[in-house]
């Protein structure tokens, strides 16, 4: 009989989960397989809860998406998921403190990303063409997932 894994050895699987499947499924499309809903469907696998219920629905273009920022008080990507994730039990950490399986947000050229950390100690983030990895400077904010 094999043994459950645990939360934490779940997360720890998302990213490469997330990688195969947007290798996969090609281009993102907005409200549907953008970095924030391929999380959050991965997610609600693993947690049994929908990270992105605020936002799914609501839209199906990048501008779309920053229309539903704004609505709901938020200049950024960033600035909605602080609230987001603590407001679902999550734990903010240092990005350097960051382990396996940790979720965050990337800022690299001018772009926000939500991401989870992955073994290889890169970020993984939903691209608009497959996947993107990050070395660790580029996560703006951290929470371990409860």
């Amino acid at each position: 009989m094999e043994a459950e894994l645990t939360l934490r050895e779940r997360l720890v699987a998302v990213p490469d989960v997330m990688k195969a499947r947007a290798i996969a499924a090609g281009p993102a499309l907005w409200g549907r397989d953008d970095c924030l809903m391929a999380y959050a469907d991965l997610l609600r696998d693993v947690l049994g809860y929908d990270i992105a219920h605020a936002f799914r629905g609501r839209y199906r273009t990048k501008t779309g998406f920053v229309r539903v920022l704004r609505r709901m008080g938020y200049a950024s990507l960033s600035e909605a998921f602080v609230p987001q994730a603590t407001g679902l039990g999550w734990m903010r950490i240092d990005p350097a403190d960051a382990a396996p399986g940790d979720a965050g947000v990337l800022a690299a050229k001018g772009v926000e990303s939500c991401a989870m950390l992955h073994a290889s100690g890169f970020w993984i983030a939903r691209g608009a063409n497959g996947f993107v990895a990050a070395p660790p400077p580029h996560c703006r904010i951290a929470f371990r997932i409860a």
